[in-house]
């Protein structure tokens, strides 16, 4: 079985010109207790900062507000990031990370590169924990 924990981030939003205080962004987590369940992944194009695309997997969570990026994406990528720092919290204000950063970027079709999704993505020292493995 899995819980679905809804998370939202408390902080100062210091991206150019926007300083609004306490904003809060929402963003779900499937915990998992006896079995896993595991969210569904697609392949897209990004640029990266010589203009060249590059393929990269995202994580599609239909229950979250935000998007996010791993430090390590974004530096294989060598995107330069914005200031914005917001803490992440899950249930009962639990503490669970602080945004690096963020990055606007556009998620590009595989098929059709028309297709276009322009994405704000805070950035994560890193998304996922392993893998369970099977026994």
């Amino acid at each position: 079985m899995s819980a679905n924990k809804s998370h939202r981030a408390e902080g100062q939003n210091q991206t150019g010109n926007d300083t609004n205080q306490n904003k809060e962004v929402a963003a779900s987590v499937n915990s998992i207790q006896t079995c896993f369940s595991l969210l569904p992944t697609l392949s897209v194009n990004i640029k990266n900062i010589l203009g060249e695309n590059c393929q990269v997997r995202v994580m599609a969570d239909s229950g979250s507000e935000s998007t996010f990026i791993s430090e390590k994406c974004l530096k294989l990528l060598g995107l330069k990031r914005k200031n914005a720092r917001f803490q992440i919290k899950g249930l009962q204000d639990f503490k669970i990370a602080m945004t690096r950063g963020c990055v606007e970027i556009d998620l590009v079709s595989l098929h059709d590169p028309k297709v276009k999704l322009p994405v704000k993505a805070y950035v994560l020292e890193k998304l996922t924990a392993p893998l369970p493995t099977e026994k």
